[in-house]
Formats: structure tokens, C-alpha cells, sequence
């Protein structure tokens, strides 16, 4: 009986006419593929580039998640075992990172600024969303609704009898449940409280608490309107808004 043969095969030689067939088959393929691929990533959305709205790429979000499991699991996600004397200052270190990439890339994408030390309930909605601000101990309810350039704010520091700044306490205001506050409306001060229900209208400034149930809102004046096509007289051209 014959042993059978585990000899590896010897490749089959490839003339140059062949593989200069080959390399136009391949570009004629390239040539018809990428049109296709691109009207796919128009209708599908499978690119990621500047001219969209787009989450972080995969590599950036790849190393937020190690560093959070660096954080949760010192020592199991490290090149080497984290010493014990270390453990205190490394922790914090990481936590800082964690926290100031994640901030920093939510407000350069948003343009909303809000303090990680705020307190915010459920169904919370900011409409437009550029040139929100929420200080550091606002306590904001369930279902509060802001809309763009909404500031809940400080007021200057409180000062010591001696003249040097406190720092610390209760600096910024609170929003109870179901509040609506519109467009650029400034709040101030760690004493005002705005109730449950209402509704602050836009371009308010408050620095004094409102009850619950009220509407905030500037008297208009007097508003004209007239018919720019008509014929204009003297008294035309004394707007008043």
C-alpha cells in the first residue's frame, strides 16, 4: 500500500499577460464599486464626516470606554497592577479625564453648558439648545422644558466680613416640575425658586422667585404695522415698537 502524499502544492505560475488582465478586471471593478458604495452612504448613513451631525468616532468612544473600565476596575484594564499607595490619586486623576473629555465634547457639539454638579429630573428637553447655561446647583425638576440662550445663573459671590470671596452653597436657581422657560431669558440667584406649572416668557430677567401656576412675561407696548406699498407720509416714519 502506497503512503499518500503530503507534498504542498506549488502554485501555478501566473503569465504577465494574465496578470495585466487581472489588474484591469480589478480597476474596472474599483471604477464601477465606489458610486455604488457612495450613493449608499448618502441613503444609509454610513459615513461619519464634518459636514454632519455625527456621534464620536469609534476609536474615541474605544478609548472613553477603556478608560471608564481602567476606572471601575483599576488594575484588570492596566499594562501592570496598580499599586494601593497610588489607587487614591489615580482614581481621581482618571474620574477628572472621564469627565472633562465628555463635558468638553457635548458643549463644543451643542454649544450648551451644563455644570456636572447639577441636579436634573426626567423628561428634561432643551429646544435649539445653543447658548444654554446651568450652574453648578440648579435643581431642576421632571419635565422642564428650556429653549436657546436660557441662562440659570449666579449672582457675585457672597462675600465674608472681612471682603474675601465665599465660595461654595447655594449660587444658582430652582426649577420645579413642569416649568417652560423661553428663549433668552436670564435666572439668577440661589434664593429664587420658579414653581411647578409655569411659564417664563421669552427675554425675561429674574432674579426674585415666582409662585406656582404664573406666567412671566414683558407688556408688550405698542406695536404698528403698516403697509410698506402705500403711500408713505410724514408721520410714516415715526415707528414706535
Amino acid at each position: 500500500m502506497e503512503t499518500p502524499s503530503f507534498e504542498k502544492e506549488q502554485p501555478v505560475p501566473i503569465s504577465p499577460r494574465e496578470a495585466r488582465r487581472d489588474a484591469v478586471w480589478m480597476g474596472e471593478l474599483v471604477e464601477e464599486s465606489v458610486p455604488e458604495l457612495l450613493r449608499s452612504y448618502q441613503s444609509a448613513g454610513g459615513s461619519n464626516n464634518r459636514n454632519a451631525h455625527n456621534m464620536p468616532s469609534k476609536r474615541a468612544v474605544g478609548r472613553i470606554c477603556e478608560d471608564l473600565l481602567q476606572l471601575l476596575f483599576p488594575g484588570f484594564h492596566d499594562s501592570e497592577a496598580v499599586h494601593e499607595g497610588s489607587l487614591d490619586e489615580l482614581t481621581a486623576s482618571r474620574l477628572a479625564g472621564v469627565i472633562t473629555r465628555l463635558t468638553e465634547w457635548a458643549h463644543s457639539r451643542t454649544g450648551i453648558d451644563i455644570h456636572p454638579g447639577a441636579s436634573i429630573g426626567t423628561h428634561f428637553f432643551i429646544d435649539h439648545g445653543t447658548g444654554v447655561v446651568i450652574g453648578e446647583t440648579c435643581n431642576l425638576g421632571n419635565n422642564v422644558k428650556l429653549y436657546h440662550g436660557v441662562t440659570l445663573g449666579a449672582r457675585s459671590f457672597v462675600k465674608d466680613d472681612a471682603g474675601h470671596i465665599v465660595k461654595g452653597g447655594k449660587r444658582h436657581p430652582d426649577v420645579e416640575d413642569n416649568v417652560t422657560i423661553y428663549p433668552n431669558s436670564t435666572i439668577l440667584g440661589g434664593e429664587t425658586v420658579i414653581g411647578a406649572n409655569s411659564t417664563i416668557g421669552a427675554n425675561v430677567f429674574l432674579m426674585q422667585s415666582v409662585p406656582a401656576n404664573s406666567l412671566v412675561v414683558y407688556e408688550e407696548k405698542q406695536l404698528v404695522i403698516r403697509d410698506k406699498a402705500a403711500k408713505k407720509k410724514a408721520a410714516d416714519y415715526d415707528y414706535v415698537i
